[in-house]
């Protein structure tokens, strides 16, 4: 049995088992990327990938996503560790305050949580968001005028296509 690719998958589950739940680890990976893709294809007014210097971190700090006044952090899957769930708050709170500064206006920090379809979703992302305003998929093509059905359709299809060039 071959260890490299998938290997505590194959650890785990054996050599077929495991290049499957690999292969879907790693489409589940990149399809938060397709969304991010798909939705700049529909949406190419929208500023996309913004960065920022945070001087007191000497960090780069990032926003997915900055339509109106908000900045927004994109997650395709809603449910994220505590850990992470509380920096991706952190970080796009930061980035939102330095964009404040300077644009001169305010701008208001969001996470989206794509695939989040009731208020129960959205509690699953394990950190306090007070300030935060939280957004599903539905909410953020409303924002920026696409359909909702169709990001789904685009990254279904993308999804597709990646397993079968596999």
């Amino acid at each position: 049995m071959s260890l490299r690719k998938g290997a505590t998958y194959k650890l785990l589950f054996g050599e077929e088992e495991g290049e499957r739940i690999s292969r879907a680890q790693s489409l589940a990976v990149r399809a938060g990327t397709v969304l991010q893709k798909v939705i700049k294809q529909l949406a190419p007014y929208a500023q996309y990938q913004a960065q920022l210097k945070d001087p007191s971190r000497h960090r780069i700090l990032r926003a997915d996503i900055i339509i109106n006044d908000l900045a927004i952090e994109l997650k395709l899957g809603y449910m994220f560790d505590t850990k992470k769930a509380a920096k991706e708050v952190e970080d796009i709170q930061q980035f939102a305050r330095l964009l404040s500064v300077r644009e001169q206006r305010e701008i208001l920090p969001a996470i989206c949580l794509f695939q989040a379809e009731s208020q129960d979703d959205m509690k699953a992302f394990k950190a306090d968001t007070e300030g935060v305003m939280m957004l599903n998929g539905t909410d953020l093509c409303s924002l920026l005028g696409i359909e909702y059905r169709d990001v789904l359709n685009l990254v279904r299809d993308s999804a597709r296509n990646m397993i079968n060039a596999q």
